[in-house]
């Protein structure tokens, strides 16, 4: 991609990066400036694909803008995947009343950021595309923690589903809680609306019958 934007004169590119890139910090909130220390392969991939942007803009002039992701969420997220997300996963199995399990003592705290907030920053990111390669964080500025997030989610849907608890996961981060500070006054992201809004259009989506989702592709 970077090489095709070299090729086409220097076209901007936007490119999805990822708070896996930062690891485990002492110092919350996290800043963009930040030390990156990921603990996993992806996050990894993620800090890769940075220096390749990095690269392009000092070697070929190429101007892009990274956008670092927290825990991403909303209506069309599926639950079945094993890609989506705990809010994405707990609502699905609440609206049908299932058990949900959480893996350690749900004490660990992210940073889920509603996907309005993810589109309005990959719009305004194209313009803010730049040959130093500035990076963001695409995050709400708050923290809940895992099991706070299942009892709301079971009070919203008036449910009774059984929350139980399994093995904690190895080499989890503890707690993530991103700074959107830079983002807000470089790409006008406004505030987040309050979480419960917002799990509320994942909730209403599911009861809908999940309109727009696409299937399963054929084997």
């Amino acid at each position: 991609m970077l090489d095709a934007a070299a090729r086409a004169d220097g076209v901007p590119v936007v490119y999805a990066s990822s708070a896996a890139v930062y690891g485990e910090q002492a110092v919350l909130p996290i800043a963009e400036a930040a030390p990156t220390r990921p603990l996993s392969s992806y996050g990894a991939d993620r800090l890769g694909s940075e220096q390749h942007a990095r690269v392009a803009g000092a070697v070929h002039g190429v101007p892009t803008c990274g956008l670092r992701f927290f825990k991403v969420f909303g209506p069309r997220q599926d639950p079945a995947s094993p890609y989506s997300g705990v809010i994405s996963v707990f609502a699905g199995r609440m609206v049908r009343g299932e058990p949900v399990t959480i893996h350690g003592d749900g004490g660990q705290t992210r940073d889920f950021v509603h996907v309005t907030t993810v589109v309005a920053a990959l719009r305004a990111a194209l313009g803010a595309a730049r040959r130093e390669a500035p990076v963001f964080n695409v995050c709400s500025g708050r923290q809940m923690g895992v099991a706070e997030l299942a009892a709301t989610l079971r009070a919203l849907t008036r449910g009774r589903s059984d929350i139980r608890h399994g093995p904690p996961r190895a080499g989890e981060i503890r707690h993530s809680l991103g700074d959107p500070a830079r983002a807000r006054a470089a790409l006008g992201l406004p505030e987040s609306r309050p979480l419960v809004e917002e799990l509320d259009t994942v909730l209403a989506w599911l009861r809908a019958g999940s309109p727009g989702l696409l299937p399963e592709p054929a084997p």
